[in-house]
């Protein structure tokens, strides 16, 4: 292909998915390998059509030593060449990778992409170019299709992303830009890993590329046409589940919680049901890497199984919970105290914000009021001369005891729970409702003895939760 040909064709993809506009000050990710120095040649030689602003960045990951770091002066060196600002930067993968217990291939693209934002940030610049190809498309449908995968991964790699990340050579073939670069007498840095077969993306691209191009030579042509088809249906169903989630879910920005109404949830199809759930983490977390369909499908048997409280750890910082007939999704960090404290000096209703805005109603009776044999889990009826004021409900703290109706002596409210057998992931859930000096509730379980209902009762202090 001719220089003038593959100019074209750069330009019909830029254009085709409005990569670029006139003005746009734009950061090149130059690792130094051929595709890289390609798109900053094929950007430079296009600058002045674009009418755009160009710098670049290289990040020495530090996995290969010496090589790495020829990779970082050569970037310089080629950068500064084609009249380029560059910036560089070394990082510890290997430390990120252990820190956030990732692959080796996950924690280097985070720590790059990380790098890449943070440079265009600190540049004041709007687009972020990578040079990723056709062949990079095709091997990327190949490896989540080898390692399972719904649409999103057949889509592939996304031509522009978040509207900053954009990718001009997507449609370009690697030994297009490789033949130009010889016509150009431009040299480029290999990666000596590139070849190493204990990478099952390096698997793909030796052994079983060559394979499928004997069957079909357009193969990889063919993969990109399918990613696109994908990639368009994809779009549809992401504003469709969108607009569900945002009719069936509450979210809240502090604190930062999304719930949706379990029986809402499944009464949708399957499919819709389990898209509704990765747009949920999606719009806590912002990425669903690490969050596959088996975890998915373990959401939703949380969602249909018969118990009340359940919780399931997910990637990153996110939790997923069933509270009753809730589905919550929140940072894991805010779950270790989810009641607030809430004090009630007075009969009246009071809000916990955190659970679905429940409420809880506290009114003094006559004692003839109420049958305190007859209430519900979550009503209690308490001798209101034994309680002094005000009130608090709190979740569950180390250390804390009370005396359980009907037991006798004190007990700890940890040895209460073993006894009763809560699961350790509901305690954090169940309220605590004390006086100045006591509990004197667990709330759908157990009163303290020292409240209850006697003969010479002269007042009783009705405490009932629900929800609004």
């Amino acid at each position: 292909m001719s220089t003038a040909s593959l100019h074209e064709k750069v330009l019909k993809t830029i254009i085709k998915y409005r990569m670029i506009e006139p003005g746009d000050r734009i950061l090149i990710a130059l690792s130094g390998g051929p595709d890289s120095v390609a798109l900053t040649c094929l950007l430079k030689d296009l600058q002045p059509r674009l009418e755009i602003s160009l710098f670049a960045a290289h990040l020495n990951h530090g996995l290969r030593g010496t090589e790495s770091d020829l990779d970082a002066e050569y970037a310089v060196q080629f950068a500064r060449s084609m009249d380029i600002p560059i910036t560089v930067e070394k990082a510890d993968v290997l430390a990120y990778k252990k820190q956030h217990r990732l692959s080796l291939e996950m924690a280097a693209r985070e720590v790059r992409y990380h790098f890449l934002t943070k440079t265009a940030r600190t540049l004041e610049l709007n687009k972020i170019a990578t040079g990723h190809t056709a062949n990079d498309q095709a091997e990327e449908i190949l490896l989540n299709l080898i390692r399972g995968t719904g649409l999103t991964g057949l889509a592939g790699i996304p031509p522009v992303r978040e509207n900053l990340f954009i990718r001009p050579l997507i449609r370009c073939f690697k030994s297009e830009l490789i033949e130009y670069l010889r016509e150009k007498n431009i040299t480029f840095r290999t990666d000596s890993t590139n070849v190493d077969s204990t990478y099952l993306r390096n698997k793909i691209r030796h052994n079983i590329m060559p394979l499928l191009m004997e069957i079909n030579p357009e193969v990889i042509k063919t993969i990109s046409k399918t990613a696109e088809i994908i990639r368009d249906e994809e779009q549809f169903w992401v504003e469709y589940t969108g607009e569900i989630l945002r009719n069936i879910s509450d979210y809240n920005e502090k604190p930062r919680s999304l719930v949706i109404k379990i029986p809402d949830l499944l009464g949708l199809p399957v499919a819709v049901q389990r898209r509704i759930v990765r747009a949920a983490v999606i719009k806590l977390e912002s990425k669903i890497w690490g969050i596959g369909f088996d975890r998915i499908e373990d959401i939703l048997k949380m969602c249909k199984s018969d118990t009340s409280r359940a919780a399931i750890h997910l990637h990153g910082d996110i939790m997923a919970e069933k509270i009753t007939d809730h589905l919550m999704f929140r940072p894991k960090k805010d779950i270790e105290k989810p009641w607030p404290d809430i004090a009630i000096d007075a009969p009246g209703t009071y809000e916990i914000e955190n659970l679905f805005h429940a409420v809880i109603h506290v009114e003094f009776l006559p004692p003839k009021a109420v049958d305190h044999r007859k209430l519900g889990k979550y009503e209690a009826a308490i001798d209101a001369d034994k309680v002094k004021l005000p009130l608090t409900v709190r979740s569950f703290r180390p250390g804390d005891r009370f005396k359980p109706l009907g037991l006798g002596g004190t007990k700890k409210l940890q040895d209460f729970f073993v006894d009763e057998k809560i699961p350790r992931y509901q305690r954090p859930y169940i309220p605590i409702i004390c006086d100045r000096e006591k509990i004197i509730w667990i709330v759908g379980y157990r009163l303290d003895e020292r409240v209850k209902i006697t003969p010479e009762t002269k007042r009783i202090l009705y405490i009932r939760i629900e929800e609004r």
